[in-house]
């Protein structure tokens, strides 16, 4: 009777837990006209918006294709339904982080749940449109059917992670690994499942079989517009990322875990152990992708831009070394029960803090978007809208509240980028932007400004002056063609 009142007590916490994050997470969301995040969730969402319009959506390689399909019908509730896709996959994750330290025998597992929601850059993403939220459930949801011996269906789920991120393929190796030494080779080949499955559908589209592989957008030697960093920029921004005080337990965690595989009995023996080798198999994730992005962006591979929101897609896991740490710390010190509840309530409540101290929601409108929707409020309410538009911000046709695949009337990027007049119309406006028209789309302003066949109607500049990519001073120029 005392188990099974305990298990119910313990179920409804969680259940009740999980109803307050969402109730939370989607009253920040609603409350939040801005974003952390701007041009890339914002493409994002209008392929998803879009897609039952134009099914060539659901192919689209840089958007990933399963995030695009999956995540679609929430955006047909518009950008607020988009977002709460990030945050039902957050709390998702969360909670299958919670299953997987109960089937490890964590004590305090309930603990995860909240780290792994607050977690800096993982709250944030959570009220955007980015995969790495969605990456990190694959991960989780595969790492959760191994350890409940599932493992076909783990290798089934995990063939999707190339498709969401290309980082998946370095941590296909992993699991592949794993897979092999506990003899479940028959489970392997169904990491094809979704390679094969998107192949042939996209055969219909693009008339190439191996078009996931053709079409990749992140590719060696390609365009190189956001150069290269420090070798420890991850490192220098671990405060942003899991967070000092999950960091500091995240130590703790790994060098404890360490200690006992190393000096507590024998090595062999322990690798024997499940339990083990699934918190192996959690570290050696979270060091092969740490290690990837600070070399990529070292080197300035593969045009991969260095970013903190890169180290959301393994902060669930990072949360889970870190409930170690914590439980090494209650065991160490043999602290009272009702000591436990007491700390780890302070504890999440200093978690809390730290977080919204480094991202105060709800976030209203930042940087760049507050002069875009300053530039499309003027083109309303000078009824300038029913021109065709050409534009390279993609948060322009969400403040103009347009299809940016109707080309009838609105197009991303000019024909003819030494001439654009070509391929322009009178009255046509092009709407250039100091962040994407002269790096992604590679127009220089002089060759709008010097050209005789358009004329500049207004220029918008933020209040305080900053500059992005490129290092130019951020502005828009709104032209319009004689």
């Amino acid at each position: 009777m005392k188990k099974w009142l305990y298990n119910n007590v313990s179920t409804l916490f969680i259940v009740i837990l999980l109803f307050l994050l969402f109730a939370a997470f989607t009253i920040l969301s609603y409350l939040s006209d801005g974003s952390y995040i701007g041009g890339d969730t914002y493409v994002r969402y209008t392929l998803a918006r879009y897609a039952f319009q134009y099914p060539i959506n659901f192919f689209n390689h840089w958007g990933k294709p399963i995030y695009i399909a999956v995540a679609s019908p929430f955006a047909q509730f518009g950008y607020n339904g988009f977002k709460l896709f990030n945050i039902c996959t957050g709390i998702l994750t969360a909670l299958f982080s919670y299953l997987i330290c109960k089937k490890l025998k964590f004590e305090n597992s309930w603990l995860v749940m909240l780290f792994v929601c607050f977690s800096p850059v993982y709250y944030m993403l959570m009220f955007t449109g980015m995969t790495e939220i969605f990456f990190s459930f694959i991960i989780i949801l595969s790492i959760y059917f191994i350890v409940n011996n599932k493992y076909i269906v783990s290798a089934i789920i995990l063939s999707f992670l190339p498709i969401i991120r290309n980082e998946g393929i370095a941590i296909w190796v992993l699991f592949i690994f794993l897979y092999s030494i506990r003899k479940q080779y028959k489970s392997i080949p169904f990491l094809l499942s979704a390679f094969i499955i998107y192949s042939i559908c996209g055969l219909f589209y693009y008339h190439d079989f191996w078009w996931l592989i053709n079409q990749n957008p992140y590719k060696p030697g390609g365009n190189s517009i956001y150069g290269h960093g420090e070798w420890n920029f991850y490192f220098t921004n671990l405060r942003i990322t899991i967070g000092s005080p999950l960091k500091i337990l995240f130590i703790i965690g790994f060098i404890s875990f360490i200690y006992i595989l190393v000096f507590k009995n024998k090595i062999k023996t322990n690798l024997i152990d499940n339990n083990i080798q699934i918190i192996l198999l959690i570290i050696s994730i979270i060091a092969t992708y740490f290690s990837l992005h600070s070399i990529l962006w070292w080197k300035g591979w593969m045009s991969v831009y260095g970013d903190t929101r890169f180290m959301a897609a393994i902060t669930p896991l990072a949360a889970i070394i870190s409930l170690y740490g914590f439980n090494f710390i209650i065991r160490y010190f043999s602290i009272h029960k009702i000591i436990i509840y007491f700390i780890s309530v302070l504890f999440v409540v200093f978690l809390i803090r730290n977080t919204k101290n480094i991202y105060p929601m709800p976030v209203h409108l930042i940087g760049t978007d507050v002069v875009v929707k300053d530039a499309a409020k003027w083109i309303k309410n000078n009824n300038l809208d029913t021109n065709k538009i050409f534009y390279w911000d993609p948060f322009f046709p969400i403040v103009l509240d347009i299809n940016p695949y109707y080309n009838v009337k609105v197009e991303c990027f000019v024909k003819n980028l030494s001439n654009p007049e070509i391929g322009t119309n009178k009255g046509d406006l092009i709407l250039w932007d100091a962040h994407y028209s002269p790096n992604e789309g590679n127009l220089p302003l002089v060759n709008l400004s010097n050209n005789k066949n358009f004329t500049i109607l207004k220029v918008f500049k933020p209040e305080k002056s900053f500059t992005i990519l490129g290092g130019y001073n951020y502005e828009i120029y709104i032209f319009q063609r004689n």
